[in-house]
């Protein structure tokens, strides 16, 4: 859906309606004379994402608690600063991903549609507390979103490892991942079927492509790996092409960095890209450049 002012203008005026009369969803389209900037649907649509407006089970429309304040503020500056808050959290649109790199950033990458309804909600400009509230809050919740996400396929891939390695040694691993996240590693298998030397697994997980995934080591699962008689990363790929790159510590060590004078690393990025992509019988290699 195309965001713009209009449309957010179009959705106060339609709660504003329902704050003040009974309308039932099956009579929603006759309400479509009434709004110049947006079609009925998309307005109902953003109502419902945003739960701005919810219908009950008699089909009538109800406003939510936090519709009833979007209509209570008035149309004005401090209700797009709402509106917009509502669309990032529940729409996690692309042009909001530079929001936590600061003002100038995100200005950067937003069309002339979006750009316009920050500047009408007095967000472009000035340092004044409220504003400055505003953009903090957006950027938290970003954050917010991104962990979340990166939680999601960080315990997807946990998961693939834990089928992987009951598979391969026939005994189901521990998840230690689950107990603690100071321990240095995910998952405790074993070395194989006969050899009962524990293998400590630390697992990444990336919904990129190969070419673009990147993983963190941190310090700690570094000097456990370093410690440890196996120690190996698991790295899942978690797309349409889902697969699993198999990383030995010796592999990886040339991509850790060292202290230096009174310096400490305590985490380094490293691309998938830098380990073989584990072909398949008959794969064309040149094939992995469009992974």
């Amino acid at each position: 859906m195309k965001i713009s002012v209009g449309i957010l203008y179009s959705t106060h005026d339609f709660l504003h309606v329902l704050a003040g009369s009974t309308v039932e969803e099956s009579r929603l389209s006759g309400l479509n004379e009434r709004f110049r900037f947006a079609d009925i649907a998309d307005i109902v649509k953003m109502c419902e994402i945003c739960k701005w407006m919810l219908p009950n089970e008699g089909g009538v429309c109800v406003l939510t608690e936090r519709g009833c304040q979007i209509v209570s503020v008035g149309l004005n500056r401090d209700t797009l600063r709402l509106q917009l808050v509502d669309i990032i959290d529940n729409y996690q649109p692309t042009w909001a991903t530079k929001i936590p790199a600061g003002r100038k950033e995100a200005l950067a990458s937003f069309s002339s549609d979006i750009a316009q309804i920050f500047k009408e909600a007095d967000l472009l400009e000035g340092v004044e507390e409220s504003v400055v509230n505003w953009w903090d809050t957006a950027a938290t919740k970003l954050r917010n979103i991104r962990y979340e996400k990166n939680l999601e396929v960080g315990r997807k891939a946990e998961k693939r490892s834990m089928k992987f390695e009951e598979e391969r040694t026939g005994q189901l691993p521990e998840w230690q991942a689950i107990e603690s996240n100071y321990s240095g590693y995910d998952i405790k298998s074993k070395v194989g079927e006969t050899d009962r030397t524990p293998l400590l697994i630390e697992v990444k997980g990336s919904s990129l492509k190969y070419k673009e995934a990147y993983f963190t080591v941190t310090r700690n699962e570094w000097s456990v790996a370093e410690k440890s008689a196996a120690y190996c990363f698991h790295l899942w790929i978690l797309n349409e092409n889902e697969t699993l790159l198999q990383v030995s510590k010796s592999d990886l060590e040339p991509h850790i960095p060292n202290d230096n004078s009174s310096g400490r690393w305590e985490q380094v990025r490293v691309p998938f890209r830098v380990f073989p992509y584990p072909l398949t019988v008959g794969q064309d290699p040149r094939a992995i450049s469009e992974l």
